[in-house]
């Protein structure tokens, strides 16, 4: 009886400590927050902390950066002109570029070959054998790398401490510092990682992501510099860049963009690299579509908004086309999208077609652009473009609330939604017409490069109207039309008004008709394919599946072989029948 008490006792402990108040009244977050990817993590931490190299490697950088903070300290002790609190500042500056240095061109090399690795070895397959889902995946290895390169941020805090002894600096410019590091260090190691899902070789990951990466910061040079925060001046860089800001009147609306620029980035990494390691027969590209829907409006709403809710009123700046920049930076989004979706493959896997089928009420409606595929991917890149130009008409409402509607954003918002139609049907056609996805995106962007570059030439050589008069369907002559959309003038030999009909007028009828037309071919290439494959079904199946119940059933590639396999099983079967009687 005793031994029956223990052993009941021991049991009710275990599920007691098994269980806890969490696991009984929060099974969900439980649920998720041991789906993370901590196997990963602790199985990349064991093996990379027990290599020769994490010593070597931090011990190395911590000397470097040590000894580079003594030589700044040293220059400024020797100037007796140089106030204590301006060496405090010039040692916290040199550390917090020295830290970011680091970051990004020494410790990418090992998050770049994440997943790459495990391609090479042969067991990314086996991982997503186990009950770890892709996403799960990502997530253990951002973390493994993540902490990798967190343990250096961490370990070199003692060299910061050092400029609090000539002062200068306050603890919030530390506390911006870190949290500008940190999300720096999450960044870049996503980007590698998401580099890695591309690739096969370590190498070619590792020398793709330093090259995003000096890319990304030359292109990030000029947004700064654009946005007024370069120069010297007094007080550190975090300093100068908030008092720049803060003069403009514009310091939390820019900090709200930063985030949500670094955040939509982030997750946008996140969701290709879990894309690319999933099984060729899961739906994919949906999470991008969701945040591509989310992330166009909101980033041309993101600092109005902001200004609105906190300040209580925006920020108009002066001049009749301050928005420029948000039409040109949402064309170039939308061309971008039109890009990656509508030239998705058109076959669709038996899985994803199962998942759409079984939506129901408005969830179907919605699912008809959400579900992958080259259809799907043009009527989704049109409502964006409408998104996008309800955002862009809303921001001026926002920022002039007394003023009219300008001719020029009238003009734009009739002329986008029907450009990215057409460039979205081109994508569509060739997706249609049997190129694989990364032939019909280097065909379109090529078109979208001739289209944009090579009425520059016309314009700047000042050629005749005969020439000209076949770059009417070009942006940037559309754009420059929009300077003088109420008169009719002439740059050089160059006239914006054929027959008493402005430019716009006429890309609009030809854009319009352009998708029409492409978008009729395409379906009847659609119709065709079908049509092919039910009849390769019907013929290869013989009487056990018939050219209606294929089509009834709409029988893509791979229905078509399993029907067709079962087709000669049964014939050989029933030869074998035969020859026994």
């Amino acid at each position: 009886m005793s031994s029956d008490l223990a052993t009941a006792m021991g049991d009710r402990v275990y599920a007691r400590r098994r269980g806890g108040i969490i696991s009984r009244h929060f099974p969900t977050f439980v649920t998720w927050w041991r789906g993370l990817g901590w196997p990963i993590l602790a199985k990349q931490l064991r093996v990379e902390f027990r290599r020769d190299r994490f010593v070597w490697l931090h011990g190395i950088c911590l000397a470097g950066q040590a000894l580079s903070l003594l030589l700044v300290i040293g220059s400024g002790v020797d100037d007796p002109t140089v106030p204590p609190g301006q060496i405090g500042q010039q040692t916290f500056d040199r550390f917090l570029l020295l830290q970011a240095f680091v970051v990004v061109f020494i410790f990418p090399a090992f998050s770049a070959t994440a997943l790459s690795e495990e391609k090479r070895t042969r067991s990314l397959d086996l991982l997503l054998l186990s009950t770890l889902r892709p996403v799960e995946v990502v997530w253990g290895k951002l973390l493994a790398a993540a902490f990798y390169c967190l343990v250096y941020v961490g370990s070199a805090l003692p060299l910061l401490a050092v400029s609090f002894v000539f002062g200068g600096i306050d603890v919030r410019e530390v506390l911006f510092a870190y949290a500008g590091l940190l999300v720096l260090t999450i960044l870049v190691t996503m980007l590698g990682i998401a580099v890695s899902s591309f690739c096969e070789s370590s190498v070619r990951a590792t020398l793709s992501t330093y090259g995003i990466i000096a890319i990304s910061l030359a292109l990030l040079s000029f947004a700064f510099e654009d946005a007024g925060t370069g120069g010297e001046g007094p007080g550190t860089i975090i300093a100068q860049l908030e008092a720049k800001w803060s003069s403009a009147g514009t310091a939390g609306a820019r900090w709200a963009e930063l985030a949500f620029h670094t955040g939509s980035a982030f997750v946008a990494l996140f969701l290709i690299a879990a894309s690319r390691i999933r099984p060729p027969g899961d739906p994919s590209g949906t999470g991008l579509r969701l945040l591509a829907m989310v992330y166009v409006p909101g980033a041309i709403l993101t600092g109005a908004v902001w200004d609105l809710l906190v300040a209580g009123s925006t920020v108009a700046p002066s001049g009749a086309r301050d928005l420029e920049g948000a039409v040109e930076w949402a064309t170039c989004a939308l061309l971008l999208a039109c890009v990656i979706f509508s030239t998705e493959s058109p076959i669709l896997s038996r899985r994803t077609r199962k998942i759409a089928a079984a939506r129901r009420g408005i969830r179907r409606v919605a699912g008809i652009a959400a579900t992958p595929g080259a259809l799907s991917g043009f009527v989704f890149s049109v409502v964006l473009a409408s998104a996008a130009v309800g955002s862009l008409i809303a921001l001026f409402v926002l920022r002039h609330p007394s003023e009219p509607l300008p001719a020029y954003l009238r003009e734009v918002a009739w002329t986008l939604p029907l450009y990215v139609a057409f460039v979205g049907a081109i994508g569509l056609f060739l997706a249609e017409t049997g190129f694989t996805p990364r032939q019909a995106r280097l065909t379109l962007v090529s078109l979208l490069v001739l289209t944009w570059v090579l009425p520059a030439i016309f314009l700047v050589s000042d050629v005749a109207d005969r020439f000209y008069h076949g770059m009417f369907l070009s942006p940037p002559v559309l754009w420059s039309s929009l300077d003088h959309i109420e008169e009719a003038p002439r740059i050089g030999n160059v006239t914006f008004r054929v027959g008493g009909l402005h430019l716009i007028v006429i890309a609009r009828i030809a854009y319009a008709l352009g998708a029409a037309a492409l978008f009729s071919f395409a379906m009847r290439l659609r119709a065709k394919r079908k049509h092919e494959v039910t009849a390769t079904a019907a013929e290869t199946a013989g009487e056990s599946l018939t050219a209606e119940d294929a089509e009834r059933e709409e029988l893509t590639a791979e229905d078509a072989e399993d029907a067709g396999k079962k087709g000669e099983e049964f014939t050989a079967e029933d030869a074998e029948d035969a020859e026994k009687n």
